[in-house]
């Protein structure tokens, strides 16, 4: 099956496994944040359910045979719905040989659990402490290398990419940015991007950045760099949003936890 299909697929069962599960309050992120811009990075790579819908599979003896690729509901403000009307046919997916085969999720979040006794049922291929914080208008890393500060980026990848997860033949890579508490700054978050975008240069073919925290000021959009008026960080922020956007990952954020109460017209 050819790779664009394939990387479809895993936008398309990771993003809503990342939007159905992924938890708002693992993490924070810094009070200087520029305004949204227009340009939305989501809207022009996330295939609509028209673009979706109908998916030629060539099977085996040459014949070929069509896959209507299925197609959650699609909440709006107020509706509610039940577990069974948000389950997943994920056996759809996997008999069409869609299971994330070959792709690479990044997880940007606290790593692996710090506890030994924790089964790691996903298969990990990178992991790096990407703390940083801004000093004198540079971004800087900050110490500390460990690459486990907590339970909630394991269960993530789990969840992602597990045995019993959605995409459960893809690769995990984690990168660390949060604090023990589950708090991460904007700096740490694009340093994060960054390397998630490293890695998509390699073998590791990197479809999906996974962000499960509550962060209102994420903005992933072509921004001018070259602006002397702008810090030295805000520079190297901007190159690397830009970069993301270039290589055409895809950047799933959570909406938070609290429903209604915490969502703002543009997350509805």
């Amino acid at each position: 099956m050819p790779n664009l299909l394939k990387r479809l697929l895993l936008l398309a069962s990771t993003s809503t496994l990342a939007l159905i599960t992924a938890c708002g309050g693992g993490g924070g992120g810094g009070n200087n944040v520029r305004p949204d811009a227009e340009d939305d990075l989501l809207a022009r790579i996330i295939p609509s359910a028209e673009e979706l819908g109908v998916i030629d599979s060539s099977s085996d003896n040459g014949t070929k045979t069509f896959f209507s690729a299925p197609i959650n509901p699609v909440p709006t403000s107020g509706d509610f719905f039940s577990s069974q009307q948000l389950r997943l046919d994920m056996n759809q997916w996997y008999k069409n040989d869609w299971d994330g085969r070959g792709q690479t999720i990044a997880v940007l979040d606290t790593g692996i659990s710090p506890d030994d006794n924790e089964t790691i049922s996903y298969h990990l291929v990178a992991q790096a402490n990407l703390r940083h914080a801004i000093q004198q208008g540079r971004i800087i890393k900050t110490n500390g290398d460990s690459l486990r500060l907590g339970t909630h980026g394991h269960n993530v990848a789990q969840l992602a990419a597990g045995q019993l997860g959605i995409a459960i033949n893809a690769n995990i890579a984690h990168g660390v940015i949060t604090d023990t508490a589950g708090s991460a700054n904007r700096a740490s978050l694009f340093k994060g991007i960054e390397w998630a975008t490293d890695l998509n240069t390699t073998a590791l073919n990197m479809a999906l950045i996974n962000l499960s925290f509550t962060y209102g000021g994420l903005t992933i959009a072509k921004d001018e760099v070259r602006n002397n008026r702008l810090s030295l960080a805000e520079r190297e922020i901007r190159r690397i949003s830009n970069t993301a956007i270039e290589q055409n990952i895809a950047i799933v954020h959570a909406a938070g936890n609290d429903s209604n109460e915490n969502l703002s017209e543009k997350n509805n």
